[in-house]
């Protein structure tokens, strides 16, 4: 697989320690304007479905009830300097054809449809572990096969400068980046919970912690 060769810029040989960016303006970093400069640090309790339980640490969320898509946002989008960024959830309990998705989301996302739901806004992007896809605004690319289950760790990367993202497992890239998206922000890191998904449950490290994901390997 294609990876543009600046991710070498931002990624380091090994584990990476912290979320993934290029400092486009270094100005930025004085803004008074918290969201354009805070990165996302927690699940937000206030953009989300009613029925996703969140954890005190802010990192846990659960299906908890009811048999309709949920999803939620985090409390801060990704910043306006940022021109990568990465993020990763373990998926700590799901059921059998219980289904998640993972992506990329905006102010105006709907809480009741999917991360990259057609019926959405093209400005939400999203891995679905159920049809193995990444999907945005009705088209969608192939990501893996077979699809990510309990005990995965899947993480989202997404180059805003190029418009293009791609999905890891444990700390590998899988099937093919979707490229060329037009993506207007701010925008919110995703999960959303499908139909049939009560007691599913998953954990994000937006970097808190090291990130399975590593370079070594990757085609520049």
């Amino acid at each position: 697989m294609e990876v543009h060769a600046n991710v070498l810029e931002v990624l380091r040989d090994g584990a990476i320690d912290g979320p993934v960016l290029i400092e486009l303006d270094e100005s930025a970093e004085n803004s008074e304007d918290k969201l354009s400069t805070e990165p996302p640090s927690c699940w937000s309790p206030v953009n989300k479905h009613k029925n996703i339980e969140i954890s005190q640490n802010g990192l846990d969320i659960h299906c908890q009830r009811g048999k309709n898509v949920q999803s939620i946002l985090t409390n801060y989008p990704v910043p306006d300097n940022y021109g990568y960024y990465y993020y990763e959830v373990h998926i700590t309990s799901m059921k059998r054809n219980a289904s998640i998705a993972l992506g990329l989301g905006t102010q105006g996302t709907k809480m009741n449809v999917l991360p990259g739901d057609s019926s959405n806004s093209k400005d939400t992007i999203g891995y679905r572990n159920d049809s193995r896809r990444i999907h945005n605004g009705g088209k969608s690319t192939l990501a893996s096969d077979p699809p990510c289950l309990e005990g995965d760790t899947v993480g989202f990367y997404v180059d805003l400068q190029e418009g293009s993202c791609y999905v890891t497992r444990n700390g590998k890239i899988i099937g093919q980046a979707m490229n060329k998206l037009k993506l207007k922000g701010p925008l919110y890191p995703s999960v959303g919970f499908g139909k049939r998904s009560v007691g599913t449950s998953v954990r994000a490290n937006f970097g808190g912690q090291p990130f399975q994901f590593q370079v070594k390997g990757m085609k520049i």
